[in-house]
């Protein structure tokens, strides 16, 4: 192929998925988010819970009126990555979050985190992580095992990111890739849950390559039942572009660059299934600038019609940060058709006609 057919191609398809995005869009808001449910099974909803002791009856009840259906019940200190503590301090604050959620919404369904690892958790803590983490997952359970059985959806993966350079002719030499193949393993095999993960799309210097990795664990391993994918616009504008990006690997189930090129096909190895996650916080309605709520309109312009199609969720900064109001309109409200175009034409998707 030449150059000059090769662009042309390249500028084919990237309209191709824009025609895709606009029609996607129309249907999934000409229909309720009822509609669907007769055609296949319910599509899953999510809100991230913080170990936060602030929240009370009328949150969860909140949560529930707004279209939530799953809560992953997550921690963000480390616990220093010891098993005491795991067994000493996290478990506990991990079974207070969870039956007070049993309590108030006894059909929900429940995701529980890992403790969390980020890119400074040091390589050797992934020698001994497995034992650890599956013991602290054994604990509950063993502690609450009718909620094990009727509410315990399965395991959240508490990393964002896939942590240590990666060979990509034997990408489980990786240990953070090791370990989580390995987890999920134990998930499935032994406690026969499933397992889920929200990473970020890609930004910063080295976004291609936390793309790249995204889409080899996403398209080619056994590792994930549920990926939501973190577009991560609302906190930093100068990543607009994933939400093409992340729209068009949604629809083809398969993670793709931004230039809408597969990071590699999907092998029939591949179980997760791709949705993505709402970010907002207590900024959207309290910055006087506005810049919060013109960035969540993004969100809403491109996953509105996909909200019933594809599993998603929606981030949450705390108890006193969760939007409720948004995610009933988002997952329950009507959206207007007429102000979904005018929002394309008002240079927000400039780029998009």
């Amino acid at each position: 192929m030449s150059i000059s057919s090769f662009l042309l191609y390249d500028v084919f398809m990237k309209k191709l998925g824009y025609i895709i995005l606009i029609v996607v869009i129309v249907v999934g808001n000409l229909f309720s988010p009822t509609t669907f449910a007769s055609f296949k099974e319910p599509i899953s909803h999510f809100v991230l819970i913080y170990m936060d002791h602030n929240y009370d009856q009328g949150d969860f009840l909140e949560m529930k009126r707004s279209g939530i259906t799953d809560y992953i019940i997550v921690s963000l200190d480390d616990f220093d990555h010891s098993k005491d503590n795991y067994i000493t301090k996290l478990i506990p604050r991990t079974f207070y979050t969870m039956l007070r959620i049993t309590q108030e919404i006894p059909d929900a369904n429940i995701w529980i985190a890992t403790p969390h690892m980020t890119s400074m958790t040091h390589p050797y803590y992934f020698d001994t992580a497995l034992d650890k983490v599956y013991d602290y997952i054994l604990e509950i359970e063993k502690s609450f095992p009718i909620i094990w059985e009727n509410n315990i959806k399965g395991v959240y993966l508490n990393t964002e990111a896939v942590i240590g350079e990666v060979d990509y002719q034997n990408i489980y030499d990786n240990y953070s890739l090791s370990f989580m193949n390995d987890l999920s393993f134990r998930v499935h095999e032994y406690l026969d849950k499933q397992l889920m993960w929200i990473p970020y799309y890609g930004y910063g210097e080295n976004a291609a390559e936390v793309i790249k990795k995204l889409g080899f664990v996403a398209n080619t391993t056994p590792i994930f039942d549920i990926i939501l994918i973190q577009p991560h616009y609302y906190f930093d504008e100068s990543v607009k572009e994933n939400f093409d990006a992340i729209f068009y690997s949604i629809l083809r189930q398969e993670i793709c660059y931004r230039n809408l090129v597969p990071v590699i096909e999907r092998t029939s190895n591949a179980t997760a299934t791709i949705g993505f996650l709402n970010e907002v916080s207590s900024m959207v309605t309290n910055d006087s600038t506005g810049v919060y709520a013109k960035r969540y309109q993004l969100y809403k312009f491109y996953f509105t019609g996909l909200r019933n199609l594809y599993p998603s969720g929606y981030y949450t900064g705390g108890a006193n940060d969760v939007q409720y109001e948004k995610m009933y309109q988002f997952y329950l409200g009507g959206y207007d058709i007429e102000k979904l175009i005018d929002y394309s034409i008002n240079c927000e998707i400039d780029y998009f006609f």
